[in-house]
């Protein structure tokens, strides 16, 4: 963030410049208002107070998915499952400490998916309003979010089409251009370089998705990819099977293809507004991303950390997939279904609590972990630079950094 004196000429000129415009604030700048109201001057107490502080806008997240989770499924169980599964993703855990960009994102798109689902389900203008303004605050973050925006004006088209009278049609209107109005008006306030030039330079954010100026390359399998040239195809689902607990990807798996099922034996009942409908969101932006990232030719690097924000979506399949199997007949199949869950929670608690601090290099079974060096020839690993600190400790002599050496990368 910026500092020191100049005025707010001399910020505002700072904030124009290429390197910095296609950050919104919206999460930074209370970090700085906290840093001012405290006092805080030394560099070593203004980062763990950004360090926590992130950490705790991370466990926000979590609450929220306890919260939609029970809206969509009724049930206490599940929320606490999606909640424990959401704070337990040893990458997304670690990245809580450290990340201030790609964390706050995540944690405001499930936000705004929690505001989403209000609106449509309570169906009032003020939920309608207060989704716009997240939705808004969402796209601030990360310019790509208006994939959500986007989504949510279809499903008031898919209201107004389903209709059954002039009035209910009329109100689906009003709602829908109500959030695209807030939510449009909260990014522009939020975004003060747009003010100069609303309609230009928004244009020139939306280019940025897929020219991102940072020149550097990707190792991915085994092969370095220059990263403006854009991923290959399976560089997402790759790195997000790789690095997610495998249960998550199963439970997800499932969730999806019943969600698919129900779709194809009954298209137009599940178009209209309900549990299902909302499923198919999740899936249809996921998707979405993905397709977008490989045909835009997107700049992504360092794993898939721009992209944490797909496990919102992601998760939320591994419960509808969860409450799937939970809801099948046979008390064994239900049984098994939580013992999954529960099986998975105590699986990735072991491997976190085993690499400690280091969660951010945390790959699952589904790749060769025989040896770190193999490990390291093929994928990133410590792009935060998490262990330096281990690793400068054990060249000064300090022995403690040979279980860095030697369990950071499992």
């Amino acid at each position: 963030m910026l500092r020191g004196g100049g005025g707010g000429e001399r910020a505002f000129g700072q904030l124009s410049q290429p390197s910095d415009r296609y950050y919104g604030a919206v999460f930074e700048a209370p970090l700085v208002l906290v840093e001012r109201i405290l006092g805080l001057e030394d560099s070593r107490d203004i980062w763990l107070s950004r360090h926590m502080l992130t950490h705790l806008f991370f466990l926000v997240g979590g609450v929220f998915c306890y919260l939609l989770v029970y809206r969509i499924f009724n049930s206490r169980v599940l929320a606490l499952a999606g909640m424990v599964l959401f704070v337990l993703h040893p990458r997304l855990y670690a990245h809580s400490f450290f990340n201030s960009k790609d964390i706050p994102f995540l944690v405001m798109f499930m936000v705004s998916l929690y505001l989403t689902h209000r609106a449509f389900r309570r169906d009032t203008l003020g939920a309608f309003l207060l989704c716009g303004a997240g939705v808004g605050l969402l796209v601030n973050l990360r310019i790509m979010a208006i994939a959500l925006f986007a989504a949510v004006l279809v499903l008031c088209a898919l209201d107004a089409a389903f209709a059954r009278s002039r009035e209910e049609r009329g109100r689906a209107l009003l709602t829908g251009g109500a959030f695209a109005l807030t939510a449009i008006l909260t990014y522009y306030a939020a975004l003060p370089v747009l003010w100069t030039d609303p309609v230009g330079r928004f244009m020139e954010l939306v280019g940025t998705l897929s020219s991102h100026p940072w020149t550097g390359y990707n190792l991915f399998r085994g092969e370095w990819l220059y990263a403006p040239d854009g991923p290959p195809f399976d560089y997402v689902p790759v790195w997000v099977g790789i690095t997610t607990p495998p249960a998550v990807l199963l439970l997800a798996l499932a969730g999806a293809v019943a969600l698919a099922w129900r779709g194809l034996r009954r298209p137009r009942a599940v178009l209209r507004n309900g549990p299902s409908r909302f499923g198919l969101l999740l899936i249809a932006t996921t998707v979405a991303t993905v397709v977008a990232v490989v045909v835009l030719e997107s700049n992504v690097y360092n794993g898939w950390r721009h992209l944490y924000f797909l496990y919102a979506p992601l998760l939320l399949l591994a419960v509808a997939g969860l409450h799937q199997l939970a809801g099948a007949r046979g008390r064994w199949m239900r049984a098994g279904a939580y013992a999954l869950a529960g099986a998975a929670i105590a699986v990735t608690v072991v491997s976190m609590v085993r690499v400690h601090p280091y969660q951010d290099n945390y790959f699952n079974v589904l790749v060769d972990r025989t040896t770190p060096e193999r490990l390291a020839s093929r994928y990133d690993l410590n792009y935060s630079g998490q262990s330096d600190r281990g690793v400068l400790g054990a060249i000064a002599g300090d022995h403690s950094g040979r279980f860095l050496l030697r369990s950071g990368t499992c």
